[in-house]
């Protein structure tokens, strides 16, 4: 059986209204689909945001591989740089 997340804050929508607008957003099957790049997670938080509701996550969370390069070459750049010594 599969994970379920709960949102309880839908701006003021209804779950019709909120499954109707996250089904007309714009960004879905856009451009090249390229794993934790480009994929049904990051469309899903794009989604999100695009209806300003908070991104809940992946019910069984995920391996956020785009925020981990990010945090290396931050580390990288900021211990080059001297900084968080």
């Amino acid at each position: 059986m599969g994970s379920i997340i709960v949102i309880n804050n839908l701006n003021g929508m209804s779950e019709v209204d909120f499954m109707d607008k996250i089904s007309k957003y714009p960004g879905f099957n856009k451009g090249l689909w390229i794993l934790y790049f480009n994929d049904c997670h990051n469309q899903l938080e794009g989604a999100f945001s695009y209806m300003g509701i908070d991104y809940p996550g992946a019910p069984n969370g995920r391996f956020d591989f785009d925020n981990i390069i990010l945090d290396i070459l931050q580390n990288g750049w900021d211990s080059i740089l001297g900084k968080g010594c």
